[in-house]
């Protein structure tokens, strides 16, 4: 007899595992081409739900469930191949990584072995955190989740039959909350909605209850409804989607236009959804006409099985193209994960299920979970190595990825998972070797953390750099009083808007953490010419009259409290800076252009004399300090290049449409790309006489004391021109 746990899984769930994995490598590689590949995750927590769901559904039904079986497979399928990715990873690390990143990178493993990684994440998702391009293990947030939901599933499932007979109660109550609760936090705590399992629990959830359709429909063939009590809760818990999804509708009005739309949409499919679902279960007790609506769905099958692959397809093809990483999870979720399950509920003989058949789709996703491993990894440490890498590059660190998983599926993860003599058998392969490589890579990454990352390990000449740091960075940007972290909502301290003095100017800064870190350029300016600072800053509030996509969730009070003082405070001169750069992808530049036009004309309303826009400044894909490090290991060096790195198309374009704008309604523009950045990348230190290195940026685009105030001293002229001795 074959077991749950030797069915195969059929070709066209493989090609669809195959479809969200190569969507997110595409996303990961070549954001600007697909920017919602990222749904893929989303994908695999329908598939993992289904798959996982009905084995569990099915062994629960038959009696063969056990506790002890389920998680003995889930670590032969899982510790392996993540086994060795995290000591591969770990060795790349120690001989290019500084220590500080190399202990950081031992949390992340530690964690990895407790699968709490989404945990440690979102612990660390403050707006100064290194960048996601600089985490080697960023992605396995998602199996953090996956696991953790693979640790409460089988409980709920068994708890279900138990108390009630019916397995999936619990899960199901569990995953409207989970859905709710996405629908009314996205965007309050969107680092919470995007790592933890309280806002997921509902993708994988939603697997398992059409893992349960599918069992009983095949269990009746007479279709039997639920009976009363059951339609009664169904009923209740569509009501209160419904109400949910009109209540947050209305909420987004406040939003940007495309934010809007974003969230609308995925808030109409829940709307609909839920109402069909209501509708079904409300003809629970109509049996009559429920078996008429049975019997047309079986009369119009193959007719319906086309429609309803394709719309699953579209639905996910469409979000990989319309999406965005702003305000992700939201309802728009349900687009990829309705698209889904559609998918893997329509017949596997439908066009676009065949289509997903296709060979080489099954052998990718035959691959998918090492291939998913080890892409971040190498993309990161790709880009680290060799940061002025191109296209070509990024595909030849793909096609490695493809080689490694193919590799680790072929002679590591198979082995262990099934045995030499391959699955169904008869023979069960030891745990030992699984759990025992398993435990021993979380314990590399506790002695690494305890170590301090190994200082020692570097040369004399390199340790400079590698334990280089700029202690409370932005302390100096009076944090607290006149620099806001990005969700507090509170007002400004009074010293941040002095009184105009008769003769003297004031200059306002105004602006996010970029404009928070010209103050103390700004301070040393004043020391030698007369002038007051008064400053409004707030971590990703970008200074605009209007918002944009990726902003803060504390940005429309900012926007409404600075809007406010102006209407009671005129500045002689406006310092309007912000991190322009960081906003792209998720706005475009015309969107941006359009938002700083919007401001500087409302400024200029207000009688402001003179309007400074600063424009968008370098970038690395990591802190500075590291990639430095990286490049200076690679090429054993001991000499801090001056200019490093490059700037980004997309970011010099914006730059170029910045200066037309600031032409064309007549105010100042500095082009921070100009003075610091030319055709061998961009300034790095200030002075290179300093015994400790004299950086300009102290992580990847916030400048040191020393980078504020060449800049300001710089801009002086631009600043003050009129007001010059």
């Amino acid at each position: 007899m074959t077991t749950p746990a030797s069915r195969p899984i059929r070709d066209d769930i493989e090609g669809l595992r195959a479809f969200a994995v190569l969507a997110v490598l595409a996303n990961h590689a070549f954001p600007e081409l697909l920017p919602g590949g990222f749904i893929g995750v989303d994908v695999f927590f329908a598939i993992s739900g289904y798959l996982i769901g009905k084995h569990l559904l099915a062994s629960l039904r038959d009696g063969s469930f056990s506790f002890a079986n389920f998680y003995a497979r889930r670590a032969r399928r899982i510790f392996p191949a993540l086994a060795v990715v995290l000591a591969s990873v770990w060795w790349v690390a120690y001989l290019v990584f500084t220590s500080a990143d190399f202990a950081e990178l031992g949390k992340h493993m530690a964690a990895a072995a407790l699968f709490s990684n989404n945990i440690l994440l979102w612990t660390q998702s403050d707006y100064f955190d290194a960048s996601s391009a600089s985490k080697p293990l960023l992605h396995l947030w998602s199996l953090g989740v996956e696991e953790q939901f693979y640790l409460l599933a089988p409980a709920l499932l068994w708890l279900g039959v138990v108390t009630e007979r019916r397995p999936m109660a619990w899960v199901a109550r569990l995953g409207v909350l989970s859905l709710l609760l996405l629908l009314f936090c996205y965007d309050l705590n969107p680092s919470s909605s995007f790592y933890l399992i309280h806002t997921r629990f509902w993708e994988l959830a939603a697997g398992i209850a059409l893992g349960r359709f599918e069992l009983a429909r095949r269990a009746s063939a007479q279709g039997a409804g639920p009976d009363r009590g059951r339609a009664i809760e169904a009923l209740l818990a569509a009501a209160a989607l419904v109400v949910a999804s009109v209540v947050v509708l209305g909420a987004t009005q406040g939003k940007s236009t495309r934010d809007a739309w974003t969230a609308g949409s995925g808030l109409a499919l829940v709307f609909a959804a839920a109402a069909a679902w209501a509708l079904w279960h409300a003809l629970a007790s109509d049996t009559e006409r429920r078996a008429r609506v049975l019997a047309w769905a079986r009369h119009h099958r193959a007719r319906l099985g086309e429609l309803q692959a394709l719309l699953g397809l579209l639905l996910i093809c469409a979000s990989c193209v319309v999406f965005t990483e702003a305000d992700w999870p939201g309802p728009q979720t349900l687009w990829p994960v309705l698209g889904t399950l559609l998918m893997i509920a329509a017949p596997a003989t439908s066009g676009a299920n065949r289509l997903l058949a296709r060979k080489p789709l099954v052998f990718l996703g035959g691959i998918s979970y090492p291939l998913y491993l080890w892409h971040w990894p190498i993309l990161v440490i790709w880009r680290l190595v060799a940061p002025q890498a191109d296209s070509s590059d990024q595909l030849a660190a793909l096609a490695l990825s493809v080689v490694l998983a193919y590799i680790t599926r072929r002679w590591i993860e198979d082995p262990i998972r099934f045995g030499r003599r391959g699955p169904s058998k008869g023979s069960v392969p030891r745990l030992w070797p699984a759990c025992a490589s398993f435990a021993c890579a979380g314990l590399l990454g506790w002695t690494t953390v305890a170590a301090d990352g190994w200082p020692s390990h570097f040369p004399d000449g390199l340790r400079v750099v590698a334990g280089w740091s700029e202690p409370g960075a932005y302390d100096s940007w009076r944090l607290h009083s006149c620099y806001h972290y990005l969700n507090n909502e509170q007002r400004f301290g009074a010293e941040c808007t002095p009184a105009k003095r008769p003769g003297i100017p004031q200059i306002l800064l105004w602006g996010d953490s970029h404009a928070g870190h010209l103050y103390p350029g700004l301070a040393e300016l004043r020391t030698s010419n007369a002038f007051d600072i008064a400053q409004w800053t707030t971590g990703s509030c970008p200074p605009t009259i209007t918002p944009l996509a990726g902003e803060g969730p504390a940005c429309p009070a900012k926007r409404a409290l600075v809007l406010q003082m102006l209407q009671q405070h005129t500045p002689d001169t406006v310092l309007v800076s912000g991190a322009w750069e960081q906003y792209l992808g998720a706005n475009s530049a015309a969107e941006i252009v359009q938002a700083v036009t919007l401001s500087v004309r409302h400024l200029k309303a207000r009688g402001v004399k003179r309007v400074v826009v600063f424009g968008p400044g370098p970038s690395w894909k990591g802190s500075l300090p590291s990639e430095l490090f990286t490049h200076m290991a690679i090429n054993r060096s001991e000499l801090i290049p001056n200019h490093f790195g490059r700037v980004e198309r997309r970011t010099s374009d914006l730059d170029t449409a910045m200066t037309a704008m600031a032409a064309a309604n007549g105010i100042r523009y500095f082009s921070l790309l100009a003075l610091l950045c030319n055709a061998d990348g961009c300034r790095t230190i200030g002075d290179p006489a300093q015994k400790r290195p004299d950086l300009l940026f102290w992580d990847r685009h916030h400048m040191t004391t020393s980078g504020s105030v060449l800049i300001i001293r710089a801009a002086r002229r631009t600043l003050l021109e009129s007001d010059l001795p």
